[in-house]
Parts: structure tokens; C-alpha cells; sequence
């Protein structure tokens, strides 16, 4: 796999990202909203600093979808925080995958920053659907024995997929 490839697929997902957390934050208190909001700003300047470097190596950045489908329905705050613990444990699965993935250590920084933030936001989500639940995990990103696999929506046109498991050494 190319870096090219890597990046297009750190852009997908945080695509992916910021259109999960524009369905879940009408089902959200306001704080919640405040914090989903600055969430979704985070993944818009991901996105665009994964689409400079995209553009850097002469590719265009591939167009986020016009529809996604998210893994669930959002109908209410329970879902809307579950939905936000899954796009960010999405988010640092796609960024375990593009560390492990590329030797380039402008990718590498990248992928650790954007991992770090990811699971510091799934335990900060978890923690308000659940604060006697485990919050944290031993790898962020990878699921709980017994859990679906994190994902993040999906353009509509596809099933749902969770980013490839990072090689393990």
C-alpha cells in the first residue's frame, strides 16, 4: 500500500467522522452538543491536513461521500453517545492501520496526534453513556473481547467496514 493510499483512507474516515457527528448532535444535551461540535471542527481540520498532504504528493484528495450510513439508528441520547464512542474508536483503528501501514514520518506524527485525540474523545464519550463502564481500552481502537468492531458510517453505497487490522509485530 502506498502513503498516497494510507492518506486517502485517513481522509475517508475523517469524512466519515464529520458527517457522523452532524446526525447525532440534535439528540444531545447542550453541553454534549458543545462537545460533539468541537469533535466535528477537530475531524474538518484533520480531514484538511490529511487532504494537504494528499494534494502534496500530486493526487486529488478523494471527495467525501454524498450520503454515509451509520451503524444504527440515532434516535435518541443513549445512541447519539454510542454513535460518538464508535466514530472515534473508528477514527483511531483507521490511525492504528496508517502507522503501522507507512514508514513516512510526516504520516507517522500525524497518525499518533490524530490516535491520541481519538481515544482521549471515545473515553470522554464513554464515560457519559456509561461512567462505571470501562472507559479506557489497552488499544484504542481495537474492540473489547465480546464488541462489534469500532466503525464509522459508511457511504451509503457501501456495507459497513471498520479500517484493516494494523499488523501485529
Amino acid at each position: 500500500m502506498t502513503d498516497v493510499d494510507v492518506l486517502q483512507t485517513l481522509l475517508a474516515t475523517e469524512n466519515a467522522a464529520a458527517y457522523g457527528y452532524g446526525v447525532l448532535g440534535g439528540h444531545l444535551a447542550s453541553a454534549e452538543r458543545t462537545v460533539a461540535s468541537q469533535a466535528e471542527d477537530a475531524h474538518l481540520a484533520r480531514r484538511d491536513a490529511v487532504a494537504r498532504l494528499v494534494r502534496d504528493r500530486g493526487v486529488s484528495p478523494t471527495p467525501a461521500a454524498p450520503g454515509y450510513v451509520v451503524p444504527g439508528p440515532v434516535a435518541d441520547r443513549t445512541a447519539a453517545l454510542t454513535l460518538a464512542s464508535r466514530l472515534e474508536d473508528g477514527a483511531a483503528a483507521a490511525y492504528r492501520y496508517g502507522l503501522a501501514a507507512t514508514p513516512n514520518a510526516d504520516i507517522r506524527r500525524l497518525a499518533v496526534a490524530a490516535l491520541q485525540d481519538a481515544a482521549v474523545r471515545a473515553v470522554r464519550w464513554r464515560l457519559l453513556l456509561a461512567p462505571t463502564a470501562p472507559a479506557t481500552r489497552p488499544f484504542p481502537g481495537e474492540a473489547f473481547p465480546g464488541e462489534p468492531p469500532s466503525a464509522s458510517p459508511t457511504p451509503a453505497s457501501a456495507s459497513l467496514t471498520s479500517a484493516p487490522a494494523p499488523p501485529r509485530s
